[in-house]
């Protein structure tokens, strides 16, 4: 029984050190790299990061998701377009066309059977494990003041950064 606890102590122990190392490591990455991005007249002041966390992939970074979300990009461009120009033919020349009707219900349907397949990739995604996640609050002093900023952070086990996301701080 006395092993056992001193096992499990030890064990105990060994993983918060761990934790801190790699917490560490991760935010010498991260401040590094914010440093090295920045315009050399633009200083740098770490404010917090958050506790590291398991990153899980999202169906919204797959190559199938980027597809389908170009596609409706051009549809959503199309349709204004479009519509912008149905109208300056209506004020300008009193005319209608029935064509661009049928075009827009086609772009219409269109955009709703590319939603449906976005809905069912959704649904089928597993996510997976890909790295870890760290959050990190800093301020910038810029030409127009001082800036706060969220960036977040996605790190593989090999430590390399494989996603990153920039925020201004808004209270």
């Amino acid at each position: 029984m006395k092993k056992e606890l001193i096992l499990i102590a030890s064990s105990f122990v060994l993983l918060c050190c761990t934790n801190k190392a790699t917490q560490s490591k991760l935010e010498s990455i991260i401040s590094k790299d914010i440093q090295n991005s920045l315009p050399k007249h633009q200083t740098y002041e770490p404010l917090s990061f958050s506790k590291v966390d398991s990153a899980m992939s999202l169906f919204i970074d797959t190559k199938e998701y980027k597809t389908l979300a170009e596609k409706i990009f051009k549809i959503d461009s199309t349709r204004i377009y479009d519509s912008l120009v149905y109208v300056d033919n209506l004020y300008f020349m009193g005319s209608t066309k029935p064509n661009s009707y049928k075009c827009a219900q086609y772009l219409i349907d269109e955009k709703k059977q590319i939603n449906s397949q976005i809905e069912n990739l959704k649904e089928k995604y597993i996510p997976h494990y890909i790295g870890k996640f760290i959050a990190h609050k800093y301020k910038c002093s810029t030409d127009f003041g001082d800036t706060i900023y969220i960036s977040n952070y996605v790190i593989d086990d090999n430590l390399n950064i494989i996603k990153k996301e920039r925020f201004p701080y808004i209270e």
